[in-house]
């Protein structure tokens, strides 16, 4: 039996508009368990690090600077206290870069999501990196440096060194914004753009605490690829099963074909 044109054309409809549905899949009624237990073990963290012992100057005196590797060894000397504020600033401000998607539609369409997903983009990584920092206790670049005050020397973040959380955060949400456009935007002539900032940003702000003193290249690196995957995976995990369908239509004869691909 011949099937009419009109028949495939509506299936062809109903098929598009199925795969035009929204980016993300996001469940509040889900959602809250990842949040809850995320801002939990956030809490635990904060707390281990709050009840983890300062550093004392008899530890600084017998701190051997020649059992650092070479790499991270080069770190020890820097002091810059303008870098520092700097990172202060770019890494702070780049967890302000969800925002741009207030200003499309696609993006004010999703923005319960979005917001949602950044959030615990945040919470997840903060844990991470803060577990780490707690389960390592490594000193700073800084303690090891004698042109210091020993009460610079000896400030309350002085062990938690490894890995960086201002290089880990900025990553985070970085990739996070990057991979969120992408999703949004496929086709769109900024995405090199986009993801050339999402690199950069991170890798400045990582820099900037090398500089000052406050982190080793080992520190940075890891906050680095921690940062990142956490950015990306977090909206690849909620992106819609519905999305890029693979469809395509074209003519045959007196109807249409439709070529769905998995």
């Amino acid at each position: 039996m011949k099937k009419s044109p009109l028949i495939l054309l509506l299936l062809a409809m109903t098929i598009l508009c199925f795969g035009q549905e929204k980016v993300y899949d996001w469940d509040w009624k889900k959602e809250k368990y990842v949040i809850g237990t995320s801002m939990l073990l956030v809490g635990g963290t904060s707390y281990l690090k709050y009840k983890t012992p300062l550093l004392t100057a008899q530890q600084l005196a017998s701190a051997d600077v020649t059992s650092i590797n070479a790499l991270d060894r080069t770190a020890v000397d820097n002091v810059n206290f303008k870098s520092q504020l700097a990172s202060d600033i770019i890494g702070t401000g780049s967890l302000l870069t969800p925002l741009v998607f207030c200003f499309s539609d696609m993006g004010k369409n999703e923005i319960f999501a979005i917001g949602g997903m950044a959030f615990e983009t945040m919470l997840i990584t903060v844990f991470v990196v803060d577990g780490m920092k707690v389960a390592f206790r490594r000193s700073r670049p800084y303690t090891y440096n004698e042109n210091l005050s020993l009460e610079d020397r000896l400030k309350s973040s002085a062990r938690f060194s490894y890995p960086s959380g201002h290089t880990g955060s900025s990553a985070a949400i970085s990739f996070f914004t990057a991979k969120v456009f992408s999703d949004m935007h496929p086709k769109s002539k900024w995405k090199p753009a986009v993801w050339t900032a999402a690199v950069t940003i991170p890798a400045v702000t990582g820099f900037l605490r090398y500089h000052s003193g406050n982190h080793f290249p080992t520190d940075i690196f890891t906050g680095y690829a921690l940062g990142a995957s956490i950015g990306y995976l977090v909206p690849l995990l909620h992106k819609s099963k519905h999305k890029d369908l693979g469809l395509s239509i074209y003519p045959v004869g007196n109807g249409m074909a439709i070529n769905y691909q998995f």
